[in-house]
Parts: structure tokens; sequence; C-alpha cells
């Protein structure tokens, strides 16, 4: 039990020191848009590979009757929507 100390300020000061340091992060992956939209980088992309597959299961099912075919497709489709979506969003 003689072990345990008391916090130091200077621990305190680091931990201070690593919360900004996260918060500078946080800002520069999120950041807000003119009309105040806060979408982080990829925002899209990942939107477009998840829809992607969900359609990409559904079709394979109903149209193919080969689920492989279905994701293959849907998750090409959803990268490439995704992809030029957010590229679109970066360039304005």
């Amino acid at each position: 039990m003689d072990d345990f100390k008391e916090p130091r300020q200077d621990e305190a000061e680091v931990q201070q020191e690593n919360k900004e340091a996260a918060e500078d992060k946080t800002d520069d992956i999120i950041k807000e848009d003119d009309n105040g939209d806060n979408k982080y980088k990829g925002y899209y992309l990942s939107l477009g590979v998840s829809l992607g597959l969900c359609f990409g299961v559904a079709f394979g099912m109903l149209l193919f009757d080969n689920l492989a075919v279905g994701i293959g497709l849907g998750l090409s489709i959803g990268i490439a929507a995704g992809a030029g979506l957010d590229s679109r969003k970066n360039n304005k």
C-alpha cells in the first residue's frame, strides 16, 4: 500500500495536453461545410459500400440466384458512387 502516490501536477498537465491534441486531430477529420454539415472524410464512401452490399445481396438472390455475383456488383457500384460523391464534396 505504500507504493500508491498522489497524482502530481505534471500528470494533470500531461492529461490536459493529450486531451487538446486529441481534439485537434478530431477537428482535422471532421470539418464543417459551408451549409453547416459535419461529415468526416470518406463519409459517402462508407455509406456507398454499406448500401451497395445490402442491395447487392438482395439483387444477387433475386436476379442472379448467386449471392457472390450480387455482392461483387453491389460493392463495386457502391464504391464508385461513394467515391464520386466524396470527390464532389471535397472539390466544393
